[in-house]
């Protein structure tokens, strides 16, 4: 059966160019277009749609950007066809006033919002293309490369790597060598951070992926193409449909940091398994001949799963945004105003 999809953006969100040289509306398009076999069909008018799906950028806030979904629900096409409109938000603290798809959302609220984790719309390591050539034996237990900047769990883990003589264990802040790069546009710098990144991944029997800004992280799946199990640490992250995460990556709770060595040396003997398992994963799920498809499956069981009640999604959304400290609050100063 054809599945229609309409893909767009929002105008802000078309400006910003999210995956390489293509905005997420463009990449997401472009992965649709990869699988000759699939189903799904893109339409170029909305009203034919079954499944519209609004695909932005997940770098909003470094472009000092109103949250994705904030726009979208003004949008005009939005406004039209609400009942089939979905959203791909990728930014690390997101606003779910939308159904949609939410790399970042917290477990605890994605259904009750109508939403589900999801990868990234973004092209991932370019030399993790590189692999088939590779024939590395890991030499260490597990490691983590990456920016720890205003992100305490990170900072803990290289901490604690450091100051803890995890020997088997290599934790490293790229923070200003990353940062140097960007701002002296030194791309060869760039290039070799990023290979560093996956000899990293490919040297370690497990691939550390601690929470940043957000909850996700792109080393997520970028691991499982690596065929390294993901050690996700971060307690509230949702992971995507469709993929049996428990068969393959190990869940550390953040409280239980500091016996991250000692975790992992009790699961050493499974790190081949695991890590077919995980590559296994993403083939079927996150390989980039199918990934289009995934991503406009994941839209329709967003429909499909989605609270038909507005009313209480809007309740929702609005204690997930403020709190239900602040909502209490505002209700007493309501109540106050009312009957004095």
């Amino acid at each position: 059966m054809i599945r229609n999809v309409h893909v767009l953006s929002t105008p802000e969100s078309a400006l910003i160019n999210s995956a390489g040289s293509m905005t997420a509306c463009e990449f997401l398009k472009d992965a649709i277009r990869r699988d000759p076999a699939s189903p799904v069909q893109l339409e170029d008018h909305p009203e034919n749609a079954q499944l519209i799906i609004f695909a932005e950028s997940h770098k909003d806030s470094a472009h000092n950007l109103p949250d994705a979904s904030t726009r979208v629900r003004t949008h005009p096409i939005y406004q039209r066809h609400k009942p089939k409109c979905v959203i791909h938000n990728g930014t690390d603290l997101p606003i779910p006033i939308v159904p949609g798809l939410y790399p970042s959302i917290p477990n605890r609220w994605a259904r009750r919002l109508g939403c589900v984790g999801a990868p990234y719309l973004a092209a991932l390591n370019p030399y993790l293309d590189e692999l088939d050539s590779l024939n590395v034996l890991p030499d260490k237990l597990a490691s983590f490369l990456g920016s720890c900047a205003r992100k305490r769990l990170r900072l803990e883990l290289c901490s604690l790597a450091q100051g803890s003589n995890w020997n088997e264990i290599v934790a490293t802040d790229s923070t200003d060598a990353f940062v140097g790069s960007l701002r002296q546009h030194d791309s060869q710098a760039h290039n070799e951070l990023k290979r560093s990144f996956v000899d990293g991944i490919v040297r370690s029997k497990f691939c550390l992926c601690p929470r940043g800004a957000g909850l996700s992280s792109y080393r997520i799946f970028e691991s499982m193409q690596c065929a390294r199990a993901p050690v996700i640490l971060a307690d509230d992250w949702s992971s995507p449909p469709g993929p049996d995460w428990d068969s393959f990556t190990i869940r550390v709770a953040e409280s239980d940091l500091d016996h991250l060595p000692r975790i992992l040396k009790e699961r050493e003997n499974e790190w081949e398994t695991l890590g077919r398992r995980a590559r296994s994963a993403w083939e079927s799920f996150y390989h980039p001949d199918v990934f289009g498809s995934q991503i406009v499956e994941l839209g329709f069981q967003v429909l499909d799963q989605h609270p038909h009640n507005r009313l209480t999604r809007k309740v929702a959304s609005r204690v997930f945004v403020m709190g239900p400290a602040n909502i209490a609050s505002l209700r007493t100063k309501i109540d106050r105003k009312r009957f004095g």
